[in-house]
Formats: structure tokens, C-alpha cells, sequence
């Protein structure tokens, strides 16, 4: 008689004790499928990151080839071997001044900034020929302008390199949103006399 009890007591004791491994085992899968979820959502964000990333880096290399292009026309000229490190007279950039990309890029650019580097310093060009020409802080300014314009009046040579600070502005096609970098590119120019 005391077998019969004690096989009752164990049927409930089995039943609760398996009602609780699946739940444990429901509790284990619920987490697995949230983790997997979250590692999917970080994968999709670093290559949505990857992906901007690059879409900057051609943005901003057509940005410098167009300021190129535009600065030193005869750059790839095979047939004008003497002039590739010629800065066109006829094409500055100043601050303000739109740079046309393609297109497919949904990209921006926009100079900032233009500065004459010669003698180790920069100097801004904010004199006449700027768009900023409200602003004139010193003689060393106004002659870096009259550098960048091929038009020194004291006697010395153009400047031998050019400093252009950008705004791309990236637009998002799925979104909208856009997404400005400012960058610096600097353009070597062939020393002309005056």
C-alpha cells in the first residue's frame, strides 16, 4: 500500500517539474531570437555606416578633381606637357563659388575658403576678387588674392599653392537627410613670374 501513495505524490511532481524546463527552454529562445535581432540591426547600421562612408570618400574625391580640373586645365594634356602643373588664370575659385558634380553623387560643393600658401603661411583670400570682399584683415590677404588672380603689383610670382576649404553636402536618397563634411584640398601650382 505504501508503493501506491508514494507513485500518486511523483505524477504531480513530474508534470510541474516539466511544465518549468519548457519554460526555461521558451525563456532561452525569446532571448536567443532578441539577440539575433540586435546583432542583425548592428550589422545593417555598420553598413549603412560603410556604405556613407564611401559615398563621402567619392564625394569628396570628385569634389578635388573638379577644383583640379578647373585649376589646372591641361593637368592629363598629354599634348601639353610643360603646362600640367599650369593653375588656369581664367578660373578661380573664390569663397561662395559652386562646383559642379555629377549628378548620381546627390552631392554638394561649396568653397568656404581659399587661401594662398607661400613662405611656410596661409593667407586668406578676402580682398576684391572674393565674394567676402567686405572683409579685408591685411596687406598679406589682398596679396594672396592678387596671387590666386595672376595680377601681383609687387613684383612677385603667383602662388605656388592653393588652398581650398570645401563644404560637400551629401543628400540621402531614401531619407532626405543631408550631411555636410568640410574638407581641405590643396592644389600645387607651377610659379609664374609676373
Amino acid at each position: 500500500m505504501m508503493s501506491l501513495v508514494s507513485l500518486k505524490d511523483q505524477q504531480g511532481a513530474v508534470l510541474a517539474f516539466s511544465l518549468i524546463i519548457l519554460l526555461l527552454l521558451t525563456l532561452a529562445t525569446v532571448s536567443m531570437i532578441q539577440q539575433n535581432k540586435n546583432q542583425l540591426a548592428i550589422t545593417s547600421n555598420v553598413g549603412e555606416q560603410v556604405k556613407t562612408f564611401a559615398n563621402v570618400e567619392t564625394a569628396l574625391r570628385l569634389t578635388e578633381n573638379a577644383i583640379e580640373a578647373m585649376r589646372q586645365p591641361f593637368k592629363y594634356d598629354a599634348t601639353k606637357p610643360d603646362e600640367h602643373d599650369d593653375c588656369s588664370l581664367g578660373n578661380q575659385l573664390f569663397e561662395g563659388s559652386e562646383l559642379t558634380l555629377p549628378e548620381t553623387t546627390l552631392a554638394t560643393a561649396t568653397i568656404r575658403a581659399v587661401f594662398c600658401a607661400y613662405q611656410g603661411v596661409e593667407y586668406r583670400c578676402v580682398g576684391a576678387d572674393a565674394h567676402t570682399a567686405a572683409i579685408i584683415d591685411s596687406a598679406d590677404n589682398v596679396t594672396a588674392c592678387e596671387k590666386l588672380t595672376g595680377n601681383p603689383t609687387d613684383g612677385t610670382t603667383q602662388c605656388p599653392t592653393e588652398v581650398y576649404t570645401v563644404d560637400v553636402t551629401l543628400t540621402d536618397s531614401l531619407t532626405g537627410a543631408e550631411r555636410t563634411i568640410r574638407s581641405k584640398f590643396a592644389v600645387g601650382c607651377s610659379v609664374f613670374s609676373s
